[in-house]
């Protein structure tokens, strides 16, 4: 019943973020389950744009910067998750061998974080790619890595127990 008041609108990733009064952005996503709220800011939300990650919020007066990885613009929820992987997204598990082994979803690749440069040498840059682990940090950091080797439609699932 909460009521936020809308000020910008940009998109990222196709989500749609929403900038509101009191620094608060709503995302809006293909899944209804999976929209959210995030405190980005400390101002109200004016005017914002998204340019490669970073959202440029101002309210007049004073401009911010915020790391789009900073309010979850690079993690997604599992409904979201199997959206895009219906639609071509390739699922990445970034754990060692010996965990994949042990368990790990259909049709997933393996690709152990010290070898993404390597493996993903033959990959088209603009690909969905969603990253998994055991915990998220290791996911994490492998969006990290390929978004700095060029990647742009990458995406954090963090545990790969949200699938399972």
């Amino acid at each position: 019943d909460d009521q936020y008041t809308i000020n910008a609108l940009a998109v990222y990733k196709d989500r749609l973020y929403a900038g509101c009064d009191g620094g608060l952005v709503i995302v809006f996503t293909n899944c209804e389950k999976c929209y959210k709220l995030k405190k980005a800011c400390d101002i109200d939300i004016k005017q914002m744009s998204i340019v490669d990650g970073i959202m440029y919020a101002g309210d007049g007066e004073t401009n911010v910067e915020i790391n789009m990885s900073d309010i979850g613009g690079d993690s997604i929820e599992a409904d979201e998750a199997r959206v895009l992987l219906a639609n071509g997204a390739v699922l990445v598990d970034v754990r060692s061998a010996e965990e994949y082994a042990e368990k790990s979803v259909e049709d997933s690749v393996n690709i152990p974080i010290d070898m993404l440069e390597e493996e993903l040498s033959s990959y088209d840059k603009d690909a969905a790619l969603i990253f998994c682990c055991a915990s998220g940090m290791r996911a994490s950091s492998a969006v990290e890595k390929v978004k700095a080797m060029g990647f742009t439609n990458v995406y954090n699932l963090g545990s790969v127990d949200k699938l399972m």
